[in-house]
């Protein structure tokens, strides 16, 4: 009944083609009318839950499948191609988007450790990169995510409670499949994530791999082999992906190739038309006309 109902609130609250605001801090409703061929992003620490449809996610772990049984927990910034297989008007693609409360989550993780001897250092799941993780919806969660959307009808009532709908909800997380992924953030994670937040806020600086590991408190061979643990790259890889990654969704939203090019850290133009041909098959230019810009 709960999954019914959550359904219900989505779609009656995402009008909008993408991303439609909740009036909640950091939720957001989206909705899918058609099919979206492969393109890049760039996934930041946040929770999706489809209700409705699958959205398809790859990166260097594989391909990543999230529908109205499995939702996507992201931990860091991490590049990767997403596409919707399959969508139409009268079935479109729905969900919603949480971003991380770092803070918030952080008091969680200590709290439930002090109360149940957890670890924060849980074991990594089969070697594959931590940064994006597939977990099944439970029932809690669902019940959850439900209790805190209902607030979107009410001002008084939003005001009031969200925050304490949204605690509810990322304690079901943690509690849950999902868990491990959340607690190492704030465990072993922790340092090659934070150096990912800085990564992808100083994206325009010059960024090596020396300045990086001294940031992470960490030698270079030990910086290298952790952050290519969580990410699935090097962190050479993992810049050079962030920032052509991010150029491709900028070009795409009409942002010209020069001012692209210095927004995403290259200071030569044709090093970054010859990179991004390189990555992608196309020049700059031409990935904008092919977005219809």
């Amino acid at each position: 009944m709960s999954s019914e109902q959550l359904l219900s609130i989505v779609e009656r609250h995402a009008p909008d083609e993408a991303a439609n605001e909740t009036g909640i801090p950091g939720v957001q409703l989206y909705r899918i009318s058609g099919p979206m061929p492969t393109a890049p992003a760039i996934y930041t620490p946040r929770i999706c839950m489809n209700v409705r449809g699958a959205k398809r996610v790859y990166s260097q772990a594989g391909i990543h499948v999230y529908d109205e049984s499995h939702c996507i927990c992201c931990t860091m910034p991490v590049p990767v191609d997403a596409d919707v297989p399959t969508a139409a008007p009268d079935e479109p693609v729905l969900g919603v988007s949480i971003e991380l409360d770092l803070a918030l989550l952080r008091e969680l993780v200590v709290g439930i450790s002090e109360s149940q001897g957890w670890s924060s250092d849980d074991e990594p799941t089969a070697n594959a990169p931590e940064g994006l993780t597939i977990g099944p919806v439970t029932d809690e969660l669902t019940t959850a995510m439900r209790r805190l959307l209902e607030l979107m009808g009410d001002t008084t009532s939003r005001h009031v409670l969200a925050r304490s709908r949204l605690t509810e909800v990322y304690f079901v997380l943690l509690l849950g499949p999902l868990g491990s992924a959340l607690k190492r953030r704030f465990g072993s994670s922790q340092k090659i994530a934070d150096t990912a937040c800085y990564i992808q806020d100083h994206i325009r600086e010059p960024l090596s791999v020396e300045k990086l590991s001294k940031w992470a408190g960490m030698s270079v061979p030990s910086f290298h082999r952790n952050f290519k643990q969580a990410t699935g790259l090097s962190p050479i890889q993992y810049i050079k992906q962030l920032r052509l990654n991010t150029a491709a969704t900028e070009l795409a939203a009409g942002m010209r190739a020069g001012e692209v090019a210095e927004e995403v850290g290259y200071n030569s133009q044709s090093q970054f038309t010859r990179e991004f041909k390189r990555h992608f098959g196309h020049t700059p230019k031409e990935w904008a006309s092919s977005a219809g810009v």
